[in-house]
């Protein structure tokens, strides 16, 4: 038996009473049980929008859905066979999508009829409503004149009828199609806003496209071959406005500007950060130089060539990148450098003309003291380990080995 499906006739209908007519375990969870009525006021899920929640006999509806024409509603409890119910909705997430769901038809609409983009694709979402168009491009200009469009329709407070037919024919040959449309039957139902859009749809929608209260387009994006639009109407505009708002009224008293001059600020905060950025760049750099003169002087002196060992901490990676290319620059230097901190590091470096001495043999020779692993060259090796304690140990390995290579 067909389930009579009340919310088209009466999408404002919170609350009715029905008999139970079948009560099955759920094909997908049988520890859940379906029941079919006679009659609902409950949408199941279709056409991109989800279903509606809420109550039969205090038990929680978990999900609704159509299958061959009945209407199935999913809950965790044990009903019977000609049972009475009561059933109740969930009337703010109804509403919600009853004000997403003819924003959509309003967005769709205009795109079809001025920019030839017919509508693909439609998901309500939780938080955000998606529309993908078989267009290739929409300039920020174009969007923001789409959703002035769009607004101009909610304040108009145009009427939203809906009426069944018994097919496309001449008569409602104008009658769009798109993603959230049902496939053609035998008796389709058309959601008309008068002088606007004619679509065939299933879904929930308000009987004023003022009752929408606002539309705001989020973001524009290539989707597949052509745009995906991303957009929340009603309640989640004004609740998105509202958190704004308050992020930008916390900004303004951050900086100290009126909310209209937040740009500028953050402008020149921008500016001043790379200004500061390239300082500090300059710094670093004659910071590294001047240590890396005073390490070279405090090196070990072994013959013709001098050793260093150093452990440095509290060393930004740029600094200490700078630091090792001066390093190298002394032709006569042999060095083993220990970061500790922010970031356990282990440098060993020969630029010296001691051309038989390999610091990716030396680094292989000593990493199992620090439980380590890296790599390198035969001019220089870097790694890390998980026994950074033992730092000092494999340094004092690798200067033996080094000195050992050096004095035959």
């Amino acid at each position: 038996m067909i389930t009579k499906k009340q919310y088209w006739n009466n999408p404002y209908l919170t609350e009715f009473v029905d008999v139970i007519q079948k009560v099955e375990k759920e094909p997908s969870d049988p520890k859940l049980m379906r029941i079919q009525l006679n009659s609902t006021i409950f949408y199941p899920e279709g056409g991109g929008q989800p279903s509606d929640l809420g109550s039969i006999n205090d038990h929680p509806v978990l999900h609704v859905y159509e299958e061959n024409g009945v209407i199935w509603h999913i809950v965790d409890a044990i009903l019977s066979p000609s049972e009475e119910i009561t059933g109740i909705i969930d009337w703010n997430r109804r509403f919600d999508h009853m004000q997403q769901h003819l924003g959509q038809h309003l967005l769709s609409a205009l795109l079809e009829k001025h920019y030839q983009a017919k509508t693909v694709g439609f998901h309500l979402g939780e938080e955000y409503v998606t529309i993908d168009i078989n267009h290739k491009n929409l300039t920020p200009i174009e969007i923001d004149r789409l959703e002035t469009m769009c607004n101009d329709l909610i304040q108009a407070n145009l009427p939203v009828s809906s009426t069944v037919s018994d097919a496309f024919t001449e008569n409602n040959a104008t009658t769009r199609k798109d993603a959230s449309s049902p496939s053609i039957q035998e008796n389709l139902r058309i959601i008309e806003v008068k002088d606007v859009d004619r679509c065939a749809c299933g879904g929930t929608h308000p009987r004023q496209t003022g009752e929408i209260g606002l539309i705001k387009i989020l973001k524009c994006e290539n989707h597949k071959d052509g745009l995906r639009l991303t957009f929340i109407s009603g309640k989640r505009a004004n609740t998105f406005f509202q958190s704004l708002y308050q992020e930008m009224r916390s900004l303004s008293t951050s900086l100290s500007v009126n909310w209209q001059e937040l740009k500028m600020a953050v402008d020149h905060l921008t500016l001043e950060k790379k200004e500061l950025f390239q300082k500090n760049r300059r710094i670093s750099s004659e910071l590294a130089d001047y240590k890396a003169e005073s390490l070279y002087h405090s090196s070990e002196k072994i013959g013709s060539h001098r050793l260093l060992q150093v452990s440095l901490e509290d060393i930004d990676p740029a600094t200490l990148d700078q630091l090792i290319n001066q390093l190298k620059s002394y032709k006569n230097l042999i060095f083993l450098v220990a970061v500790l901190r922010p970031s356990f590091r282990i440098i060993m470096g020969n630029y010296s003309s001691a051309s038989h001495l390999s610091m990716k043999n030396v680094f292989s020779e000593t990493k199992d003291i620090i439980n380590g692993k890296g790599g390198g060259n035969h001019q220089i090796a870097q790694g890390s380990g998980e026994n950074p304690g033992a730092v000092n140990q494999m340094l004092a390995e690798a200067r033996k080995i080094i000195i050992d290579h050096l004095l035959q």
